[in-house]
This record gives structure tokens, sequence and C-alpha cells, in this order.
């Protein structure tokens, strides 16, 4: 994800433009990092979550996958810092939801990010399975 792509998210949203439907995926990971980072005053739209959700329903190959898989790691370690931080103010009530909803993102994160590697281990063990059989034929 490009700093560009989120610079000119903000740019837009900050001029005055309103909230428009995410065009495509990149487009709403950068809005929802600018949201989540506390960039963007606006929140965001739920055409956002629903352009990642569709895409995240088209996936169909293993490379999209890891993609889909990757951009949602960028989302969940930018939302941890996020509660991580708001868990710093507020009355206790508040501080403890924030950090409960932060260690639910940081455990997703891991589990993700373990999946993800695992996933890429088994490309790669695969990739020299085939090598050796095409090698030994």
């Amino acid at each position: 994800m490009s700093q560009d792509l989120i610079q000119r998210v903000l740019q837009g949203r900050q001029s005055g433009r309103t909230a428009t439907l995410a065009t495509d995926h990149k487009e709403a990971k950068a809005t929802l990092l600018a949201v989540l980072r506390g960039d963007d005053p606006l929140l965001c739209a739920r055409a956002d979550f629903d352009a990642l959700t569709q895409r995240n329903r088209e996936l169909r190959t293993p490379e999209a996958i890891k993609d889909a898989m990757a951009d949602q790691l960028a989302i969940l370690e930018v939302a941890a810092l996020r509660f991580f931080r708001d868990a710093t103010t507020g009355t206790s009530d508040q501080r403890r939801t924030f950090a409960a909803v932060a260690l639910r993102c940081q455990a997703q994160f891991v589990a993700t990010a373990a999946t993800l590697h695992r996933l890429n281990e088994e490309s790669a063990n695969e990739k020299a399975f085939v090598g050796i059989s095409s090698s030994a034929a």
C-alpha cells in the first residue's frame, strides 16, 4: 500500500469532498488505514468494508489469497496500534474496552501472519518437490 494513495484519499476527504464508494480494494484499504491512523476525521463508509469483503469473496488463486491476507495484516496492525493508543485515555471502562479490542486485533494479526507464513512455506516446498520430481524423471 503506497503512502501516495493514502495521502490522495486524505486530501480528498479533507478538502470537503464527501465520502464516495470505493472503486477498488486498494482505495478501500487506503481509506480504512487513513481512518484507523486517525488522519481522517470522517468515519469510513460501509462501502469501504463492502469493497474488501467483495474482493475476498472473489479470491480464486493461492497468490490472490496471499495478497488479501497481506492487506488484512496491514489493516490489523494499524487497528491494534490505534486501539492501544486509545486505551490510554478516557474512563477506565473505555480504556479496558479499547485494550481488549487492541489485543484481539493483535491476536488476529499474529494468527494471520502465521497462516500466511505457512502458505508461503507450503508453496516453497511444493516448488522444491516439483523440481526434484522433474529432475529425477
